[in-house]
């Protein structure tokens, strides 16, 4: 077996292993996440080919073979005054490809391909305040902290505080 990792964009065509790990990082990571394992697991599959279809929400996947082991995804905001900004969503890699460079390439990719935009001057993200590791990768790829955002995510009755960072392009 060939253990070469390659990294695209993901389109429709990719649907079923995006479903697949976007479940899995749902449900094995659920503080990473705004949404659920419960409501994304009603999903029908439109629901999952529109969103690699939507040219504002660019995927990229982490693929060996054909299997996918790691997703981001960039929304590209589109008002007037905000378009020179993006964001950083649903950041997740496979817990079997952890801690193997994945993530930082992933990102890296993706603010690559910010640049090559040429409108975008911003990016920024969320992290749940304890996820060490996340922010020591976001930190290693240039990312800087600027503010907190206390009671952000609330699970099972109990409250957990996000930071936000960003990095700026130009």
């Amino acid at each position: 077996m060939n253990n070469k990792i390659s990294f695209q964009i993901l389109n429709k065509t990719n649907m079923e292993e995006y479903k697949r790990i976007r479940l899995e990082g749902l449900k094995n990571s659920p503080l990473n996440f705004g949404s659920s394992f419960e409501e994304e697991s009603l999903f029908n599959n439109k629901k999952w080919i529109s969103r690699l279809s939507n040219n504002n929400a660019i995927t990229f996947g982490a693929l060996i073979e054909s299997k996918l082991v790691g997703v981001v995804t960039l929304t590209l905001n589109t008002r007037l005054k905000t378009k020179h900004t993006a964001e950083i969503h649903a950041m997740y890699v496979s817990e079997t490809h952890q801690r193997k460079g994945i993530g930082s390439k992933l990102i890296n990719s993706l603010i690559e391909y910010s640049k090559g935009l040429k409108t975008i001057e911003q990016i920024t993200l969320s992290v749940e305040k304890e996820n060490e590791s996340a922010i020591k990768l976001y930190r290693k790829s240039g990312f800087m902290r600027f503010a907190e955002v206390p009671l952000a995510l609330k699970v099972e009755n109990k409250y957990y505080d996000f930071i936000m960072m960003n990095m700026f392009l130009k």
